[in-house]
């Protein structure tokens, strides 16, 4: 049984290091873009809110396994086995989301963003100003003209030392446009996890089969395996009979 034993640790810790893995992943995206979940990406935030979760019922259960390589006992090894599938099958779901939206991300978030645009100057800018310092970008590829004259100052990085007044123009201005920006990157991070969830969903049924290996070996167990290793076997003591002499 020390083998199995050794066998079902491995397993465990790789399961364990998959979930931490999603948890990192899950919590850098949704902070770099939870400025603008609401208004661009809420679809996508679904992805790593969904891959959070699930990190964390991997991490819950991981201990569970410990426990039950520990203990050598089935029936935490069978719980534990169990709760692999379910986790499975959420590994997949997301993995399966963040396929789907790979191609229809950047037109959706673009169509978004076109929608919400402030078409007149004071009219919900706030945000927009904060987003072109942020990404250093400036308003949106459909709407650009190229021979604008002047555009908000938050388009344009401003140099030390300016003097007022400070124009911004199309000539220093951000190149970039927010939309492409905002989408490329939504896309990349779709891809990102897709990548991780398929191989994470991979490792998990490898991790299956061999806790089932070992929670079949722990029910055939024979009762006596341990204590039959434990056991001393005290010496025969040999008495002689000298009244025969």
């Amino acid at each position: 049984m020390k083998k199995a034993g050794i066998i079902l640790s491995i397993s465990t810790l790789l399961f364990a290091i998959t979930g931490l893995t999603l948890f990192i992943l899950s919590i850098i995206i949704r902070v770099r873009w939870k400025t603008y979940g609401r208004a661009f990406v809420d679809f996508f935030l679904l992805v790593p809110r969904f891959a959070l979760t699930t990190s964390i019922l991997i991490l819950i259960i991981a201990m569970l396994g410990f426990y039950g390589v520990k203990s050598q006992k089935y029936k935490f090894a069978l719980g534990y086995t169990v709760l692999l599938v379910p986790i499975l099958a959420f590994e997949i779901a997301f993995t399966v989301y963040a396929f789907l939206y790979i191609d229809g991300a950047s037109s959706l978030i673009k169509n978004l963003m076109y929608i919400l645009y402030p078409r007149n100057p004071g009219l919900s800018t706030t945000a927009w100003d904060n987003m072109h310092r942020e990404l250093q970008c400036c308003g949106l590829q459909r709407n650009w003209d190229n021979d604008a004259t002047v555009l908000p100052i938050s388009c344009c990085p401003i140099p030390s030392g300016a003097i007022s007044p400070f124009e911004c123009t199309s000539q220093n201005s951000h190149r970039s446009r927010c939309d492409i920006v905002i989408s490329s990157g939504v896309t990349n991070d779709l891809y990102t996890f897709f990548c991780v969830g398929a191989v994470i969903a991979s490792l998990q049924i490898i991790i299956i089969g061999l806790s089932a290996w070992m929670t079949h070996r722990l029910k055939h167990k024979p009762s006596n395996a341990n204590s039959d290793l434990q056991k001393i076997v005290a010496p025969t003591r040999v008495v002689t009979d000298y009244s025969k002499y």
